[in-house]
């Protein structure tokens, strides 16, 4: 169904609900997804990789770096997945999410909030860094333990300063 087509009949934008379901598949519950499924619903125009290879692509990547906080831009390299995208859209939409699909997530670790996640990580180097050198000052390209530190540092300097 193209995203434009509207039932004559009715009026009902049926393109633009089905480009909304297609948009929202890992939202749905598990019997809306049978009920589509016996429908044969056409999911997309593009390869579309069932939700437990979407799991193990994730579990893949989390092995391999240690962590679920998956830059935005990143793509499976045999698979071609666009998994940092996928798990953005997946941190946006927990509250509409079914529980079986949270609970997936949640035996990888995901981390819902990336922000909170990352403040975390790096006020911990920042503890660190300030009991090794006995200051809090990185220089602004300075990394401490594989991490931009100094970046960091001067980012919320800049925000701090701004706000006074």
């Amino acid at each position: 169904v193209r995203q434009s087509f509207v039932d004559p009949e009715s009026g009902f934008r049926l393109g633009r609900w089905v480009a909304n379901l297609r948009q929202r598949a890992d939202f749905l519950t598990e019997s809306q997804l049978d009920d589509l499924e016996r429908l044969d619903f056409v999911w997309s125009r593009f390869k579309v990789l069932p939700w437990e290879m979407k799991i193990s692509i994730l579990r893949k990547y989390r092995n391999q770096h240690g962590h679920t906080l998956v830059p935005k831009d990143y793509v499976d390299s045999e698979t071609d997945f666009h998994l940092g995208w996928w798990v953005d859209r997946m941190r946006q939409g927990k509250n509409t999410m079914n529980q079986n699909r949270i609970k997936d997530l949640e035996d990888l670790g995901f981390v819902w909030n990336a922000f909170d996640a990352t403040w975390e990580t790096m006020f911990r180097l920042l503890q660190e860094y300030k009991a090794e050198h006995r200051h809090a000052c990185p220089k602004i390209n300075e990394h401490f333990r594989g991490k931009p530190l100094g970046h960091w540092v001067g980012a919320w300097c800049f925000c701090w300063c701004g706000t006074t």
